[in-house]
């Protein structure tokens, strides 16, 4: 729990880094959430790299402002939290779509935590915009699928291009079949 002004300073600064590293993150409404519903939440958010923290509207709202975010002002209002999209060690940031996901999911099931606005890219995004984001494929779903596009008309040449080949091992094997009665 946040008490000094000296703790909100170095709360304001090391949040402050945390957003500016990792440029994605949603705000949800949690009131009437129990215990269990967020613990449940908060591992499903961790298997995606994400956290999901609590913090005083006030103090994030200084934050936004130190870092010229001013479109979350108005949805700063009740009990919000931050849902942070991490990013490893390498760089590489977590996905934001696998995010919206889990949070759309766990939003359908558990009507209480309610989509508030997200910042993903460099780009606000409205409640509506990261439900939307949440029907896209995955990654991993989209790189398959242009494989696959890749891959089908290769495979079509190459059953065009044998096709001569095993039909004259057909016809060699009937006419074998044949000589041999």
């Amino acid at each position: 729990m946040i008490k000094t002004r000296s703790e909100k300073e170095e709360f304001i600064k090391s949040f402050e880094k945390e957003l500016k590293d990792t440029k994605n993150f949603c705000l949800v409404d949690f009131q009437g959430l129990t215990v269990k519903q967020l613990e449940e939440l908060r591992k499903k958010l961790k298997t995606v790299d994400a956290t999901f923290s609590v913090v005083k509207n006030r103090l994030v709202s200084r934050v936004f402002k130190n870092i010229s975010l001013t479109d979350f002002n108005e949805h700063l209002t009740g009990p919000t939290a931050i849902v942070l999209v991490r990013t490893d060690p390498s760089g590489e940031k977590g996905d934001t779509v696998k995010v919206s996901k889990q949070l759309s999911t766990f939003s359908k099931t558990n009507e209480k935590l309610k989509l508030k606005a997200g910042y993903f890219d460099g780009k606000f995004l409205t409640a509506k915009e990261i439900s939307r984001i949440a029907l896209l494929p995955s990654k991993e779903q989209l790189i398959a699928s242009v494989i696959r596009g890749i891959s089908f008309p290769l495979v079509g040449m190459m059953n065009i291009l044998s096709a001569p080949m095993k039909n004259l091992v057909i016809v060699l094997k009937q006419v074998g079949d044949n000589k041999g009665r």
